[in-house]
């Protein structure tokens, strides 16, 4: 199997990781063009990163973690071997995951996690409204908006009390940031539904974030258009890796089944 290595070279242990990947070469072939899969070693930033630049090529994507939390780059750096072998004997999976976009003014963004209309100002409020497609949600004064994927359920949507969402459904979430009403909740909605969401009149405007790594100035009574990307990321998977697993262990989420 022919494979790219991507590396955040910041976190602690590449260099050593990828010396462990290159000592299996009877297994696979490190190459930077035309891979069959893409090895991206780091955190989720990492992933995110190489989730929106490959998109379009649909070469599937395994994550190895480095970082932290590790809710994208799954397998463990104890774990590269294994991983390692069962990629080049076929045993993995291919989940395909929403990206989404956002078309401003001066151009576009892309999330596989979320895209954030954000103040500009933190600690001053901006007024955004929203629609999907044409029927009107909501107005509220609050530090922002966020449109999370299912991907994106469990990051900052889950931090602001938006719902986990199992991440091979076709949703969206449109999650509030610290609003100053009581009115406004989360609310999930079709995927292949249209989100326009326009800053107030008042005010320096705000910025539009993709994946907190790409960014855009948005002016005052500027409108964006956020959608679901026409083609999915692919992730490899090992065939152990169970998303509710996942959650039990990043999160601590449920509980234990024999508790």
């Amino acid at each position: 199997m022919r494979i790219r290595l991507v590396i955040n070279y910041e976190k602690e242990g590449a260099a050593e990781a990828r010396a462990r990947i290159e000592a299996l070469g009877d297994l696979i072939e490190i190459v930077t063009d035309h891979p069959d899969a893409v090895v991206v070693m780091g955190g989720d930033g990492a992933m995110l990163h190489a989730a929106r630049t490959y998109v379009d090529t649909d070469i599937p994507l395994l994550g190895i973690n480095l970082g932290g939390l590790g809710f994208l780059t799954d397998v463990p750096v104890d774990r590269i071997e294994e991983a390692i072998h069962l990629l080049a004997r076929g045993e993995y999976r291919i989940e395909s995951r929403l990206l989404i976009a956002a078309r401003a003014r001066d151009g576009e963004v892309k999330g596989l996690n979320d895209v954030i209309v954000y103040t500009k100002i933190p600690g001053r409020a901006v007024e955004l409204t929203a629609w999907v497609e044409d029927e009107y949600i909501c107005r509220f004064i609050a530090d922002g908006l966020i449109v999370a994927t299912p991907t994106g359920s469990t990051a900052y949507s889950l931090a602001c009390g938006g719902p986990i969402v199992f991440p091979e459904t076709d949703n969206l979430i449109i999650t509030p940031i610290s609003a100053h009403t009581l009115s406004v909740r989360p609310i999930i909605i079709p995927a292949e539904r249209r989100i326009r969401v326009r800053v107030g009149r008042k005010g320096r405007g705000a910025w539009l974030i993709g994946d907190g790594q790409e960014q855009l100035e948005l002016k005052p009574d500027e409108e964006v258009i956020i959608y679901k990307y026409p083609r999915p990321v692919r992730l490899i998977k090992l065939l152990t890796t169970k998303f509710t697993d996942t959650l039990r262990a990043k999160m601590r989420w449920g509980g234990r089944e024999d508790a």
